[in-house]
């Protein structure tokens, strides 16, 4: 049967008397086969039957099929420039569209799809391996966790617990209120605060002593001020029941530093941070590695929709001072406390 002058083939004339099945078996066997389209392993090219001559890399074995020496540099019939198939090369677009690469679809060739997924068909591509954990301490996300009562030994419930604040300004009445839902028995003491102050925000108050003995859990939002400095020492955790953890929210110039990282090695007190006394904490402190000490970076309040309302609650006070009247939003400075602090400012926001 000739072919037509763009290089199909006519359909043969449906005989009548044969059935439909027939006569498209009949189709069929009379249609010729595709054009060395599924022939690369044959020797064959992807232009339309040219012939190839397989080369071999001795350094790399057995690698791909080139065209003829004479037919390099040359188009082929259909207008196609020899295809060069070189390991890992994708071939060009007009290949695939003209040549009839045969399209593999994915649902079709799972185990493709996955070898593709890890990488193992293409050149210079490896499986990525699974990311390691910055922090090896970390029990549960490397499969060590345990579970039930065994992983809540030595935990305690802060529900009918005592927790006692020290320092009872504007930090320690913030966590007052947290606390409060917890329905917990609240203890605190502040030298600067009149009692019914303290009692408001539903805390009891005590001496500084009393506090120390009864809290289980101690909340430390107390200011540095001239007086205060370093007076929370090995003393004053002595004192306080073995076992109790302390939680320093304020500064750390509070409390002296080397004496609660001992309370902690010894085993007495637990300890939690996000203030320290040099900022940034430097990377081999032995705080880092302490157990029992957990730690945070200090960056309570660092937020940029923090620092928006803080310039907006200072326009509403410079408001108010144009016009005469007192600032009634951000925290007045007190002329008889305002000298005695001696908060070192913090270097990051």
């Amino acid at each position: 049967m000739p072919p037509t002058p763009g290089g199909l083939h006519e359909r043969p004339p449906r005989d009548p008397r044969l059935p439909a099945a027939a006569h498209l078996a009949a189709a069929l066997r009379a249609r010729p086969p595709a054009p060395a389209l599924r022939s690369l392993r044959r020797g064959r090219d992807h232009r339309r039957g040219a012939p190839v001559a397989p080369r071999r890399d001795p350094a790399r074995g057995p690698l791909h099929h080139r065209p003829a020496a004479a037919d390099r540099g040359s188009a082929g019939a259909n207008g196609v420039a020899p295809l060069h198939l070189q390991r890992g090369v994708q071939p060009p677009p007009q290949h695939a569209l003209r040549g009839g690469l045969p399209a593999r679809h994915p649902r079709r060739h799972p185990q493709r799809r996955l070898r593709r997924a890890r990488g193992r068909d293409r050149p210079g591509l490896r499986a990525c391996p699974r990311p390691q954990h910055p922090r090896r301490g970390r029990r549960f996300p490397a499969g060590r966790g345990e579970m039930g009562r065994r992983g809540n030994q030595g935990a305690r419930l802060l529900t009918g617990s005592t927790i006692g604040i020290l320092g009872m300004g504007t930090l320690g009445q913030a966590v007052a209120r947290v606390l409060q839902g917890f329905r917990p028995r609240l203890l605190a003491h502040d030298p600067w605060q009149a009692p019914s102050v303290t009692r408001s925000f539903g805390a009891e108050p005590m001496d500084l002593d009393a506090l120390l003995a009864q809290s289980e859990t101690l909340f430390v939002t107390a200011a540095v001020t001239s007086e205060n400095q370093g007076f929370l020492g090995a003393a004053a955790f002595s004192r306080m029941p073995r076992g109790a953890s302390l939680i320093l929210l304020s500064r750390a110039a509070v409390v002296d530093f080397p004496a609660l990282m001992e309370a902690v090695r010894s085993g007495h007190l637990t300890a939690a941070s996000d203030v320290f006394p040099e900022e940034p904490l430097p990377a081999d402190h032995p705080v880092r590695s302490l157990p029992g000490f957990l730690l945070s970076a200090h960056r309570a309040g660092a937020l940029d929709i923090a620092f928006k309302r803080m310039g907006e609650m200072v326009m509403e006070d410079l408001s108010l001072l144009d016009r005469g009247l007192p600032p009634q939003v951000c925290k007045r400075a007190e002329r008889e406390t305002v000298a005695r602090f001696r908060s070192k400012p913090v270097a990051v926001n």
